[in-house]
């Protein structure tokens, strides 16, 4: 009996050891960065079991076939709108090109510098830098769904919506109800919500297929073993009112972002954009693929890409990236700006666990003399494993010269970089691994001085209500917290 024991135990050891290092062959194979494969492989081996099977959950990157489809409405798209961009932009079309000499002015041709940034951007977005548009920060969370509601109110023949997260609190409860009125007066109506940031979104999405709307999810968690993973969400955040007028940022739908949370006795802080003109082109056929790839419908109608007419002066880009692009645009972008700075660099984001690139660009450009601040949330964060990870850095930003500020008036969730402040990138991804490689995200590019200083002035005035992390006293952080940072640091490519 002893002897079959030890045959078992020493079968079961042997079977492990295999798993241990095929799995191990699997990250190798797999993980391009040697950091994300060295902090894979010290959870496999440290983490019995458990780091095996996280890795399968959440660090196997293999895009679902379905999301191949894409790519072929992705073209399809963009010969639409290549031909659309002959009407739209005529003047513009060779931007880039030294001897056209544009005829709208001075204050809209960015410095040679920044337009090298264009030239990236178009070599990695499906979509190009739009003229003729009006745009609006909306800072504030009553006055940025005032504008939403107020949009939605008056659409005629669609709206379309994207999100993260859809509560069914009070907020949530209010633009359902209005949805449902604009179904009433035969207005299409599509909702798409993300299946891990929506869990509990059933109810609003039966409400409004039971009053004719349409409603799906990204990415369904059902069948779980088939389906599920943490990667791969959708965490874009758009409003789309008849082809014409948009919004995008950092906004889900909740309470919260009303910007009062009562219970917590702090505010939430964000950032989202209001866009109307030939821009909203893009917003709109990155939710239409986006729905295609949810429910297999192909939006392809005029009424939906429609041309739109110049009605205002400032130019956009919208970029669009996720785990189906292999360049990671919005990473690289991100990467070419703190690069590309000269003078000063102001980064908002509430999780701050980049890889090694974006911090030694980070970390280069404050060495070259750049003035580099990062404007975080401050204490208590709303998930500790993140927030720990990204405070193992902060003594190398902080020795390189970087500056970094806690908010204090509550929950920090804008996300945006302004260099020079002749720059800026508004949206939806954060500085870490999930939104720039994990994640589908989207971001709004600006170079007109008139749309980044007011960016950058957001950005001054929430640093007065933030505190300044002081070196020496974050040197003197007790021997428990640095182990702690060390642990989260093995999960920082999920972060």
């Amino acid at each position: 009996m002893t002897v079959t024991y030890d045959f078992l135990r020493l079968s079961i050891q042997i079977a492990y050891y295999v798993l241990v290092s095929l799995v191990i062959v699997l990250i190798l194979a797999r993980k391009r960065e040697p950091e994300a494969a060295l902090a894979w492989i010290l959870a496999v081996i440290f983490l019995p079991m458990i780091g095996i099977i996280l890795f399968f959950l959440a660090g196997v990157r293999k895009i679902p076939t379905r999301l191949k489809r894409k790519l072929y409405h992705r073209n399809e798209f963009n010969k639409k709108f290549s031909e659309q961009d002959i009407l739209i932009n005529p003047i513009f079309d060779s931007f880039h090109t030294p001897d056209v000499v544009r005829s709208s002015g001075p204050e809209f041709i960015p410095t040679q510098r920044w337009s090298a940034l264009n030239i990236i951007a178009d070599k990695l977005s499906d979509s190009r830098k739009r003229w003729g548009n009006s745009i609006e920060l909306l800072a504030d969370g009553e006055k940025a769904f005032d504008a939403i509601f107020t949009a939605i109110e008056a659409a005629k023949d669609h709206v379309h919506i994207e999100k993260f997260i859809f509560r069914y609190d009070q907020l949530g409860k209010r633009l359902v109800d209005l949805l449902i009125k604009k179904i009433k007066q035969n207005v299409e109506v599509r909702v798409l919500v993300d299946a891990f940031g929506s869990v509990f979104a059933w109810t609003l999405l039966a409400r409004l297929r039971q009053a004719g709307g349409h409603a799906a999810v990204f990415m369904q968690l059902l069948p779980l073993f088939k389906r599920f993973t943490p990667n791969f969400r959708n965490h874009r955040k758009i409003v789309i009112c008849d082809g014409s007028v948009g919004f995008f940022g950092g906004l889900n739908i909740g309470d919260e972002y009303l910007g009062h949370r009562k219970r917590l006795l702090s505010d939430w802080c964000d950032v989202h954009l209001k866009v109307a003109g030939p821009a909203v082109l893009d917003l709109q056929r990155i939710f239409a693929e986006d729905w295609d790839f949810a429910t297999g419908e192909f939006l392809s109608e005029e009424r939906y890409f429609r041309d739109i007419p110049a009605i205002g002066s400032a130019p956009i880009q919208i970029v669009s990236s996720g785990p189906d692009d292999d360049l990671n645009a919005i990473r690289s972008i991100y990467f070419s700006a703190m690069t590309h700075a000269d003078q000063s660099l102001l980064v908002a984001s509430p999780y701050l666990v980049p890889d090694l690139a974006i911090r030694e660009a980070l970390i280069s450009a404050a060495l070259r003399g750049v003035k580099v601040s990062i404007l975080t949330q401050g204490l208590p964060p709303d998930y500790w494993l993140p927030h720990l990870a990204s405070t193992f850095f902060w003594e190398d930003y902080l020795t390189a010269g970087i500056r970094i500020f806690l908010y204090q008036g509550g929950m920090m969730h804008a996300k945006f970089i302004v260099a020079d402040n002749a720059w800026a990138s508004v949206g939806s991804a954060n500085i870490d691994n999930r939104s720039l490689a994990l994640d589908f995200e989207l971001v709004g590019l600006l170079d007109r001085r008139d749309e980044v200083e007011v960016i950058a002035n957001w950005f001054e005035d929430k640093i007065k209500q933030s505190i300044e992390v002081d070196l020496e006293k974050l040197k003197k952080r007790s021997i428990f917290r640095r182990i702690a940072e060390r642990g989260a640091l093995l999960f920082a490519p999920l972060l």
